[in-house]
Order: structure tokens, then sequence, then C-alpha cells
């Protein structure tokens, strides 16, 4: 058990590379002063950025997909950016 803890600790960054998490975004953005802001393809760009190498981000359609994924685990997690995202964002400016 102190061993197997210990390896993931010494090099947290090597262990968790290439993991497979899916990624799902449900934003449908938002609208103000006549522009249109879309935050949820703002996260997808940046953790799916090729220089981030940390996990392999599996890109899904939707919600059911990325939860079929990880039920037959094929998926280590998945991280949903919800549909009022963006609208969230603007309303708290």
């Amino acid at each position: 058990m102190t061993f197997s803890y210990l390896y993931g600790f010494l090099d947290p960054d090597g262990k968790v590379r290439d993991l497979p998490v899916g990624l799902v975004i449900e934003d449908t953005g938002a609208t103000v002063g006549g522009r249109d802001f879309f935050y949820g393809e703002l996260v997808a760009t940046s953790l799916t950025d090729p220089l981030q190498e940390t996990v392999a981000w599996v890109l899904l359609h939707d919600r059911e997909a990325a939860l079929a994924e990880f039920g037959d685990n094929n998926l280590v997690a998945v991280l949903v950016v919800p549909a009022g995202y963006s609208a969230s964002i603007v309303r708290a400016r």
C-alpha cells in the first residue's frame, strides 16, 4: 500500500499522462449587448491544447454518451460544462 502511494506521489504528472478523461460541452453561450460569448468553448480549447499533455481528453457530444463510456471503463473521469455556463459568467460580471 505504501509503495503504491509513493509511486504516484513521486511523479504525479507522469502517472496520469494519457489517462482518458471525457469532456462534454453543453454550454449554449450567452448574448449581452449584441455580443455572443461562448466560455464553454474556451474551456474546451484550453483543456485540449496540444501543449497540455497531462491527460488524453475525449470530446463527447452529450452527457449520456460520456456516462456510457465511463460505465464501460473507457474513461477514468468525465468533465461536463453545463448549459448555463456562459450565462452564469456573464451575470456575475
